[in-house]
């Protein structure tokens, strides 16, 4: 995120080849998310955040950071995350604290080879996500059921 702020910051926009943005379990205060996300103009990337409310490691994080959510373990279908969701254009969040990961609750999505190879192929189909196809966020939520890993939430 930091990263694309100052692309931003440098350039006066995040670039053109940039259209979607994936995060899987960020660590990031959300607060410090927003501020960074709003920072990146009207022409921001979508973005896809793949979370789990039962992330231990981010769990951990959060005691570390002095009590503050990260963005990473939020449940996008309570409040206030569930409100701030729908009122942000071009978030997707991927629920992913139903489906059987690692015990941790922290890498989920990378226990399965098909969703790795998703996100993989979708970034590597220069932007064919944004441009008409169903959105990563769909599509990831899509491949997770169709493995059975469990039922996965996709909020917009």
């Amino acid at each position: 995120m930091e990263t694309l702020r100052q692309m931003s910051i440098r350039n006066g926009r995040v670039p053109n080849e940039i259209t979607d943005v994936i995060l899987a379990a960020p660590d990031l205060d959300i607060d410090v998310f927003e501020q960074q996300f709003m920072s990146l103009g009207a022409e921001r990337p979508h973005f896809t955040f793949i979370v789990s409310a039962d992330d231990r490691a981010l769990r951990l994080s959060r005691t570390l950071a002095r009590g503050e959510q990260r963005l990473g373990a939020i449940d996008p279908s309570q409040e206030p995350y569930r409100s701030r969701i729908a009122a942000t254009p071009g978030v997707t969040v991927v629920d992913l604290s139903d489906v059987a990961g690692d015990g941790s609750g922290h890498s989920g999505f990378a226990a399965s080879g098909e969703l790795r190879d998703f996100a993989r192929n979708t970034l590597a189909d220069e932007g064919a996500a944004s441009a008409g196809r169903t959105r990563v966020g769909e599509q990831a939520g899509a491949v997770i059921v169709t493995l059975g890993l469990g039922v996965a939430k996709v909020s917009e």
